[in-house]
């Protein structure tokens, strides 16, 4: 089993795109093409393990593929899921 991925919702993306680019120094790389906005972040590896998408859905189909969220006042950003990945699912 591994760590696949994080999906973080803010609510300034630009500046948390800018704190991953900036400060963590990941790069911004390829996304499939979902129907809403959002950005994927590379380390040194081929894999994007850090996905972006806004706090508060901007399409339905935003809302429709990852659900509705409350909204929280006080942080920046919310962990919306950690992936896993892993080949022995019955065991």
């Amino acid at each position: 089993m591994q760590l696949d991925h994080f999906l973080f919702r803010a609510h300034d993306m630009a500046k948390m795109a800018t704190f991953f680019e900036q400060v963590l120094r990941l790069k911004e790389g390829l996304r499939p093409p979902f129907p809403f906005p959002g950005k994927w972040f590379y380390g040194d590896q081929q894999q994007p393990f850090i996905h972006l998408v806004e706090q508060s859905p901007h399409t339905q189909a935003q809302a429709e593929y990852l659900g509705s969220v409350q909204n929280t006042s006080m942080s920046t950003s919310n962990i919306d899921h950690i992936a896993f990945r892993g080949d022995d699912y019955p065991g």
